[in-house]
């Protein structure tokens, strides 16, 4: 025979717990888009200017520039990747901890996790977020190797 769950003032520890939980979740999800938003920014300015130097008419600097500003492009670009994949980690681990904790709730109450996992997509194939910013990394150290390359060329070239 079960035994009936504790009275309810017994919960208040686990629920004040799970609520910590869940405010992590939703801060760990709101600073990987104001990072993810920041890196786009960095890359995009980067880019434009590793681009103009190589191709700008007119624009003059030393053969270098281009490949120091793509080689930073790469540097910044591995760095984010890493802290993309942190931030992942973290928040898997914030939500099989509030899971945990609902998993104990007598009620439904408060299993706002365990009842989102029955909600889909209206696409069936959808794509995780952090694959997608790995994917949108990715694209950019493609283009910094593009540039890197490009810049090399150049100046073996035309010295």
């Amino acid at each position: 025979m079960t035994e009936p769950p504790p009275p309810i003032a017994d919960w208040q520890a686990e629920r004040e717990l799970h609520k910590t939980a869940v405010d992590l979740i939703v801060a760990e999800g709101a600073s990987t888009w104001a990072r993810f938003n920041a890196m786009l920014v960095a890359h995009t300015i980067l880019l434009v200017a590793c681009g103009a130097l190589l191709f700008g008419e007119g624009m003059r600097a030393p053969s270098y520039v281009p490949m120091v500003l793509a080689v930073a492009g790469l540097v910044v670009s591995f760095a984010w990747s890493a802290a993309v994949s942190r931030g992942g980690r973290y928040l898997l681990r914030y939500v099989a901890f509030a899971k945990a904790l609902e998993a104990k709730f007598p009620s439904d109450e408060f299993k706002i996790l365990t009842d989102g996992e029955k909600t889909h997509m209206c696409f069936p194939a959808t794509v995780p977020t952090r694959i997608t910013q790995h994917i949108v990394i990715w694209v950019f150290i493609a283009l910094y190797l593009a540039a890197l390359g490009h810049a090399i060329y150049a100046a073996l070239v035309c010295p």
